[in-house]
């Protein structure tokens, strides 16, 4: 059975890039009918806080990347580590290590001088005592020297050199597992059948398929995805905060809009896919080699298509500052709004356009100085038609423009006044929505404001 995994860190909030490798775990796993799962990499206790790894749970579940199984956590496996370390140490591929941080410091500086890479001398591979110089020990791993070979399936075949990488610290002198031995035997123990993580682990994959290898394990197949960019064109990364899932909810997002944006970082597709018809069509065979750019404006274009395909019942569940609303009047509000909102923060400032009525301010005042004369004008015209429907929106319109007013004298004014916003849905289908006795009421409390201005 195909079992992948998605492993972050909680030492920041997930963003775009995170969430693509994530996506495309969940979909391969899913398209073979098997297994995602989660692994939470907590090792470091500086830097890991369980409030990044609580966001990195509901971020998931706010995008629909439900894993299997538990999550596994770094934090409580140590032994389980040290275990298979002390195994590595009686079977001869490991070490200790005894040498002092100067000591180790000099050594990759003299190396580095002559051009020659900076790995460990293996001063301390046969050392039976500790040296009368060291501070504690680390455990290395003895990489052999000849080239490690693997298939990636994004970058075809691969090779490095194990004498230019050295033998690689496995467990520090705490007595914690570094990345690469705990990597190596959480997927080996989860069963992960697939790596699919980002390009920038490509050094790692020769030191842990030496680790497989000598602690008896399977070879995964490796998928490793180009980096994502921002605009400064470097790397996605905490610094990133505007590509943050954590900010991107807050913006009003939906979920397929960020799926759909993340899975179009190296992966080409048409149009907005459900997460259904992702699993049906990914293959990692089609994935591009190349960096990709996240794109805040395609993300926008994504979202309002989203809006725009969405009912009003699925985005009244995102629309938390409805709440005081009445469901009965919100859907159709929502139903009409819909297609001109980018965002749901856009949704929402549309819809209490409609539902809440104006509150009169110095930026209103602004924008209905002078008015008065259309607003009157509007309001005689309201009061005397017995309903409206777009016959009789068009007739006023068409007799307030009489006596050389223009369009955007009449329009402006009038959206004001019922809103309180210059911009959002067609004028005709504010007044449909209000009704006649609402467009009445907000447009005289409009005038009383506005003369009292003057």
């Amino acid at each position: 059975m195909v079992r992948t995994r998605f492993a972050p860190s909680p030492t920041g909030y997930l963003h775009i890039g995170n969430i693509r490798t994530a996506l495309f775990n969940f979909l391969f796993a899913r398209q073979a009918g098997g297994n995602f799962l989660l692994r939470i990499e907590n090792t470091d206790p500086l830097r890991a806080r369980p409030e990044y790894e609580k966001t990195i749970l509901e971020d998931l579940e706010f995008l629909g990347l439900l894993w299997d199984d538990r999550p596994l956590r770094q934090s409580e496996r140590g032994a389980i580590y040290q275990m298979y370390a002390e195994g590595l140490l009686e079977e001869g591929h490991a070490y200790r290590c005894y040498c002092s941080k100067e000591r180790l410091e000099e050594l990759r500086r003299t190396r580095l001088a002559r051009g020659r890479p900076p790995v460990y001398d293996r001063r301390c591979l046969n050392a039976r005592e500790p040296s009368p110089h060291g501070e504690g020990h680390v455990i290395r791993f003895c990489m052999p020297p000849e080239k490690i070979v693997f298939i990636d399936r994004v970058y075809g075949r691969l090779g490095f050199s194990g004498k230019d990488m050295g033998d690689f610290i496995i467990l520090d002198s705490t007595g914690r597992a570094t990345y690469n031995l705990a990597c190596v035997v959480d997927d080996a123990t989860m069963g992960i059948t697939h790596i699919i993580r980002g390009e920038d682990h490509l050094p790692n994959t020769p030191r842990q398929i030496a680790l497989i290898r000598a602690l008896g394990f399977t070879v995964p197949e490796y998928i490793h995805l180009p980096l994502v960019t921002g605009h400064d064109r470097k790397p996605l990364g905490k610094r990133h905060t505007e590509a943050s899932i954590k900010e991107l909810k807050k913006e009003g997002y939906l979920p397929i809009a960020i799926l759909n944006c993340a899975s179009k970082l190296g992966w080409h597709t048409e149009g907005l896919l459900s997460l259904e018809e992702m699993v049906d069509r990914f293959s990692p065979e089609n994935l591009s080699k190349s960096p990709s750019v996240f794109d805040r404006g395609m993300l926008k274009r994504l979202n309002k298509t989203a809006i725009e395909r969405a009912s009003a019942e699925e985005l009244l569940r995102h629309l938390d500052g409805l709440t005081v609303y009445n469901k009965e009047r919100l859907i159709p509000v929502i139903e009409a709004v819909k297609e001109n909102a980018e965002t749901l923060r856009d949704l929402e400032g549309l819809v209490i356009s409609i539902l809440k009525r104006p509150c009169p301010d110095e930026k209103m005042k602004g924008m209905l100085g002078g008015s008065t004369e259309v607003l009157k004008d509007a309001l005689e015209a309201i009061e005397a038609a017995k309903e409206l429907d777009e016959n009789i929106f068009d007739t006023i319109i068409e007799g307030l423009k009489k006596g050389g007013r223009k369009r955007k004298d009449v329009f402006m004014p009038l959206r004001v006044a019922l809103t309180g916003t210059t911009r959002g849905i067609e004028l005709s289908r504010v007044f449909a929505l209000l009704g006649r006795d609402e467009v009445i009421v907000r447009l005289k409390e409009a005038l009383e404001e506005v003369e009292q201005w003057v």
